[in-house]
């Protein structure tokens, strides 16, 4: 069993202005940049969403030609002949449903992501918080040790001064006032680094200058069962989710890619009208179908890449398992 000690807050009216743990965790989870950025994958995941539910992923093409035919033969002069193609890629072998399917992956992998930013967010501005308090009450203490060695020292002197005590008595008692004055210059850089970092987890300007409230003291505890904390981590951890859909999302990578080794067609229609002699004309219409030959690229690099990424997204899965 593992005992897992939870702080209480406690508010006395005195520090109601302060900033609270909780109010903490809410300006951490609004304004750290690092979550803002993390929360930017979802818009990059949303629009590769959209791009993947395109009805077809090429636009068509039209084009318009013109010409001048000029007769040899009587009666000569010349006439405009116009033609024009249309013509679209169509994209086969199923390749627009697994390019949802990875979008749709994709989209997943940075929910968790997202997921796991906030959560560590959060750890981090509570840890912040925490320990920006436990340096203040540490101040606290050492303020008061100076205090007290500040007034043996001056009570050490006066007894010197009044012959009731050695010298050695009076130069311990003020070297002993020295090194907590020391110690209390340390504690308040420590306590103002202390809150220099909280406010960085916040998002707020680093100024040193923060009033928080709070409590260290333990009302509580949580009992938990090893193999039954371990089995709720790897079911509920959104870093161990985010790795599943990143192997997830690159197979379907993978699958698409080789679709994409299958030529697409391309499809269209021409009309178009050519003279005969001045001022009578005949008219073409018909259709065109082709096709690339997948003489040279047959997408070899993007799979060796793709197998790669695979391969490492999965040591990456263990090794997140292992750190759980």
């Amino acid at each position: 069993m593992i005992i897992v000690a939870v702080g209480a807050l406690e508010i006395s009216p005195a520090a109601a202005a302060g900033l609270t743990v909780e109010q903490a965790v809410a300006v951490a989870l609004e304004n750290n940049p690092d979550l803002q950025a993390a929360r930017q994958q979802l818009e990059t995941a949303r629009a590769r969403v959209i791009k993947a539910h395109y009805l077809n992923q090429y636009n068509p093409q039209v084009q318009v030609e013109t010409s001048q035919a000029h007769f040899e033969f009587a009666p000569g002069g010349s006439a405009t002949q116009v033609y024009g193609t249309a013509t679209v890629e169509v994209e086969v072998a199923g390749q627009r449903g697994l390019r949802i399917k990875a979008a749709d992956q994709a989209l997943s992998e940075a929910r968790a992501n997202v997921a796991d930013a906030e959560r560590l967010a959060k750890a981090r501005a509570q840890y912040a918080f925490y320990q920006a308090l436990y340096l203040r009450e540490r101040l606290d203490l050492m303020e008061r040790v100076e205090d007290l060695n500040r007034r043996l020292r001056d009570a050490t002197a006066m007894r010197f001064q009044a012959g009731e005590s050695a010298r050695l008595e009076a130069n311990l008692a003020a070297i002993r006032y020295d090194q907590s004055r020391r110690t209390t210059l340390l504690a308040r850089r420590d306590h103002q680094n202390g809150l220099r970092a909280l406010q960085r987890s916040l998002g707020m300007v680093p100024t040193g200058k923060l009033e928080i409230s709070g409590s260290l003291l333990v009302e509580r505890t949580i009992a938990l069962d090893l193999q039954r904390a371990l089995q709720a981590a790897l079911a509920n951890r959104p870093d161990l989710r985010a790795r599943d859909y990143q192997i997830s999302r690159i197979a379907a990578d993978i699958e698409l890619t080789r679709r994409l080794r299958i030529p697409n067609l391309t499809a269209g229609g021409f009309i178009g009208q050519i003279p005969e002699i001045p001022g009578e004309f005949v008219r073409e219409i018909g259709g065109i179908v082709g096709f690339p030959i997948p003489l040279f690229d047959r997408k070899q690099a993007e799979l060796t890449d793709l197998k790669g990424l695979q391969t490492r997204a999965k040591y990456e899965r263990s090794a997140t398992k292992l750190t759980i």
